[in-house]
Formats: C-alpha cells, sequence, structure tokens
C-alpha cells in the first residue's frame, strides 16, 4: 500500500509554486470526473532530488487501483511540462550495507556494479536486488583502500532477516549485513545532534541537544539548581552547531538555514556518504 505517486520528468519547466498548486488542482478535478476512488485525491506535489515529481495522496492505495488512472495522470501532468516519460507509484524498497567488499574485483564502474549485482544474485539463493549496488562512500574516501562498504536494495523484505543474521556471501566469502537507515541533509541525529545522517548509524559522542553536555542525554538534561528541564540562566541553551544561544534542533541554527537553502543545488548528494565506515 503506497500513498505517493512518482512522475518520471526530463525537466523542469513546471518547477514553481504557482504551477504545482495550478497541477494539483487540475488533477484532482479529471479524477473527479473519472470517478476515481477519493483515496487518490492529491494533497501535494513537490520535485525530488531526482528532478521527478511526487504527488502525495491523501490515503494509501493499491497498484491495482492506481492503474486505470496512470494515463490520465500523465495526460494532465504533460499539460504543464512535456517531457514526462512514465507515472508510477512510490517503490519502497529495503536496503543494507554490505561490509568489506573488494573494490579491485568489483570497481565502482557500470561493469564492476552490475558484475557485483550478478555475483551477489548468483551465489545467494533467492536474492533479488531492485538495483545495481553503490558503494557507501565518495570514491575520494576509497582512495588507497582495498574493501569497502556498499549498498544493496531489495524489494522483498522478507530476505532482510536472513541477510542480517547469516551475511551474505561474496567470491566465497560472507561477509557482514546490516541495515542500511536513510536520512536526508536536513535530518538531525538525535545522538551527536549533527546533521545528515540517522542516528542508528551515528558513530559520534552523543551530546545532549540542550546544553550541549556530553555526560548526559538530551531527555536527561535537568538543572542542579532549580527545576528547569531545558535551557535556563545556570545551564542556558547552546546549540552544538553553530554554537548560537538556542537548542541545537532550533530553527534558527545558520548550520541547518545553510544546509535548507544551499548556494549550489544542482548536484544531488548522499548525505550518508559522509558517514565514515564501520568495518568491524
Amino acid at each position: 500500500m503506497e500513498r505517493t505517486i512518482v512522475v518520471h520528468c526530463s525537466s523542469e519547466t513546471a518547477n514553481d509554486e504557482t504551477n504545482l498548486l495550478h497541477m494539483r488542482d487540475t488533477i484532482n478535478n479529471i479524477l473527479r470526473h473519472k470517478k476515481a476512488p477519493s483515496k487518490l485525491t492529491v494533497s501535494g506535489i513537490q520535485w525530488n532530488r531526482r528532478g521527478n515529481l511526487t504527488l502525495t495522496t491523501i490515503d494509501k492505495f493499491t497498484e491495482e487501483e492506481l492503474s486505470p488512472y496512470i494515463g490520465t495522470i500523465k495526460e494532465e501532468v504533460e499539460k504543464f511540462d512535456q517531457e514526462v516519460a512514465a507515472v508510477g507509484k512510490q517503490e519502497t524498497w529495503t536496503k543494507v550495507i554490505v561490509h568489506k567488499v573488494d573494490i579491485e574485483k568489483f570497481a565502482d564502474t557500470e561493469v564492476g556494479m552490475k558484475s557485483l549485482k550478478s555475483e551477489l544474485e548468483t551465489f545467494n539463493e533467492g536474492l533479488a536486488l531492485a538495483s545495481t549496488p553503490r558503494y557507501l562512500t565518495r570514491p575520494e574516501k576509497r582512495m588507497d583502500k582495498v574493501h569497502s562498504s556498499c549498498v544493496i536494495a531489495m524489494k522483498d523484505q522478507s530476505y532482510l532477516n536472513r541477510l542480517l543474521r547469516h551475511g551474505i556471501q561474496i567470491f566465497g566469502r560472507k561477509h557482514r549485513v546490516i541495515r542500511y537507515w536513510a536520512a536526508r541533509p536536513s535530518d538531525q541525529c538525535r545522538l551527536c545532534q549533527k546533521f545528515g545522517h540517522h542516528y542508528r548509524r551515528c558513530l559520534n559522542p552523543p551530546v545532549c541537544g540542550i546544553c550541549v553536555d556530553p555526560h548526559h542525554t538530551t531527555n536527561t538534561h535537568a538543572c542542579l539548581n532549580c527545576t528547569s528541564r531545558t535551557g535556563c540562566e545556570h545551564k542556558p541553551a547552546k546549540c552544538a552547531n553553530c554554537k548560537g544561544n538556542h537548542r541545537s534542533n532550533s530553527k534558527e541554527c545558520e548550520i541547518l538555514q545553510a544546509i535548507r537553502n544551499p548556494v549550489h543545488d544542482d548536484e544531488e548528494q548522499d548525505p550518508d556518504s559522509e558517514m565514515p565506515e564501520n568495518n568491524a
């Protein structure tokens, strides 16, 4: 069951709020005219980082419920943007991190990644990948390394526990597998208070999100001189990122504002690629 429809586009000619609002209302009007289920009513439209439109519906739907109206949605979007390639439901993939993949055997190239995909599917019975693997870190961070971690995506979530329990076979060796927790650049870790990674993958020392004290967590913050469990005159609020006089999760944080409003936003980046690898 999904709540998101993805429209794959080749350009962003309709990328402004006025057009998106008009597009949403136009799509909903034609869907009502076609007597589509009310759950397919579009509540919001936005561009994602891959340059595709994501249409969020007011309720969950099945692929069978969406299928009769894919052509209608495509036709309506094309009135605003002629470069529509396809329309479909948002696919939810299960991702894991595979540790210590041999970089020399499986180079970070199209051929190398296809070879790794074939290796994984051939020698791990029942494993079907949704896409080619990709290395977790950027190329410059893998220089002079023999092994690195990669991310693989599966459509079948039932295979997850098997991989986590028994690992995965690559070139006759068993490799450790852990769950991949995705994060957007603006997502904040509740342990170290930094941005761009999930707390389940955090390798940094934890700090309090109120006073930046490393000796306790945000939930256990308390002042010894008064009853305040937030910033006070004895233990004033301090941001762990920009060092401002506010909590670390405040919208006033200059670091957060810079992340949400980048000067150059023409390249898609993987926020988790900046995380250190756990080679244990």
